[in-house]
This record gives structure tokens, C-alpha cells and sequence, in this order.
């Protein structure tokens, strides 16, 4: 697993226990080893931005590894096309929600941070804000939620208690019930 902070991990459990030991908030940027290019010349911001455009412009970056391919908003190396306003929320690994993929991408090109998609969906802080101040106080009301451990919570509430708990582990997959597979 390759993480934001640029280090490859064993698996995902090794990078939870690594954030967890460390008090980091390391995300995944994917699953494969980490690809490290060295040009002396260049300065470490100067270096992040040219692996990020080398990942925009390879494909190294796809959606099939949980990652989002920026080509496909891009209109000239560096530019990307206008975004619509079509609302299909996302999880950055630097836990802010953007509303659709293009504008992740955006934030990704025009400001050289080194973000990665975390999951679909509001990021756990957005979504559970409302809960955050009486967690585990929950009504009793039957709005059901499916989270990314495939387990059908209650509501809206039950779930953010469970989720807050978790540490960044569980996140809603959709609203409604999960669906067995």
C-alpha cells in the first residue's frame, strides 16, 4: 500500500497501526509499492508537484485501485476543464469532502497538494458533525445506513457513533441498507 506520506506499507493494517502509533492521519494513495522518482535538481514542492502530474498523466492514478484518474478532466497539462454541479461527494485523504471528482481534481492540479481520494462519500467529520457533541445518544427513528464494514446501522446517528469510534476506519458505502453480496 502506497500512503500520502510516500512511504509503502505491508498492507492497510500496517498503515492504521501506523497512524494509531503515531498520531498520524496518513491515507492511502493505492495499493501498489510506492513509485519513487529522484531528480536531483529539483526542490521537495517542486518534486510533489511533478509526481502528482506524472501520476495525472501516466494513469498511474485509476479508479479501479480506489484512486481517481485526473486525466479525464484535464483540457492542457496543468489546466482542468470547467466541473458541472453534479453533487456525488468524495473523501480526500486530508478529510475534506469535495462534491464530485472534478473538483477534487481541481484542488489536486491548481494547488500541487498531495491529496488522495479516502472513500466515497462525505468525509466521517462532515457527515457526523450533527452527532459529534451527544455521541451515542441516539432516537430510535429507522433511517437505515449501510457502512463500509457492510453492516445496516440504524440511522444517521447510530452509525456516526460507531464511525467516530472507529478512527477513521468505518465510513458510509451508501445510504439505506446493505445489500448482501
Amino acid at each position: 500500500v502506497c500512503a500520502t506520506d510516500g512511504r509503502t506499507y505491508k498492507n492497510q493494517c500496517e498503515l492504521c497501526k501506523h497512524n494509531l502509533e503515531f498520531g498520524k492521519n496518513v491515507g492511502r494513495k493505492y495499493t501498489r509499492r510506492c513509485v519513487r522518482t529522484i531528480i536531483p535538481s529539483m526542490t521537495m514542492g517542486t518534486f510533489v508537484v511533478f509526481v502528482l502530474a506524472l501520476w495525472c498523466f501516466s494513469g498511474v492514478i485509476s479508479q479501479d485501485a480506489g484512486e481517481i484518474d485526473c486525466n479525464s478532466f484535464m483540457v492542457a497539462k496543468g489546466r482542468i476543464r470547467p466541473c458541472n454541479r453534479m453533487y456525488k461527494p468524495l473523501c480526500g485523504t486530508d478529510d475534506k469532502t469535495y462534491t464530485n471528482e472534478c473538483e477534487f481534481c481541481r484542488k489536486r492540479v491548481e494547488s500541487g497538494v498531495n491529496i488522495a481520494k479516502k472513500h466515497d462519500n462525505q468525509c466521517i467529520s462532515d457527515f457526523c458533525r450533527r452527532f459529534s457533541s451527544h455521541p451515542g445518544m441516539c432516537t430510535m427513528n429507522y433511517n437505515p445506513q449501510c457502512g463500509s464494514d457492510n453492516k445496516t446501522y440504524g440511522n444517521e446517528c447510530t452509525f456516526c457513533s460507531s464511525a467516530l469510534k472507529s478512527r477513521g476506519t468505518l465510513f458510509l458505502k451508501h445510504g439505506g441498507k446493505c445489500k448482501e453480496e
